[in-house]
């Protein structure tokens, strides 16, 4: 069986994530989607959604998680949650991997990339994680969406 994902973006400050997403997206020929331009029953005709965004107050974009409460009932349907941060951590999925998993989605796999970050006070000292995501985390984006692809549809 082939698989059919596609790749639902949220970048907005520093187009962290939107790199990450670019790479997976030149490697395997998926697309990019933004979940305010397509109706949630729609993005359903997709077997896999990686859900990939940069993190705002502890949480992903707020439009993802919206969109996400939107999405019908989707048992047999699988997802992925891909997030860049200056402090990447899996915490800040709880809140999509909860609504995922009350929707029925099968979650494949998680992964938090470093992210350049000026939020707040950060800003005054340049930032923090300049140049990130770098090639060695586009190369890790690569590798997890490979190990996901493997894990379709066991």
């Amino acid at each position: 069986m082939e698989i059919n994902p596609a790749i639902l973006l949220k970048s907005q400050h520093h187009g962290n994530t939107e790199r990450v997403a670019k790479a997976i997206s030149e490697e395997f020929g998926i697309p990019i989607l933004d979940p305010l331009e397509i109706p949630p029953e729609e993005a359903l005709r997709f077997d896999l959604l990686l859900f990939a965004s940069g993190i705002y107050f502890w949480n992903l974009h707020p439009d993802l998680l919206y969109f996400a409460k939107k999405l019908p009932p989707a048992r047999g349907k699988a997802a992925a949650i891909i997030s860049t941060a200056g402090l990447p951590s899996l915490r800040w999925h709880r809140n999509l991997r909860g609504i995922l998993k009350e929707k029925g989605f099968r979650i494949l796999g998680e992964l938090s990339l470093p992210g350049y970050d000026t939020y707040g006070v950060l800003k005054f000292i340049g930032g923090i994680r300049r140049g990130r995501p770098g090639e060695e985390d586009l190369k890790k984006a690569k590798e997890f969406f490979a190990f996901i692809e493997k894990k379709w549809p066991s």
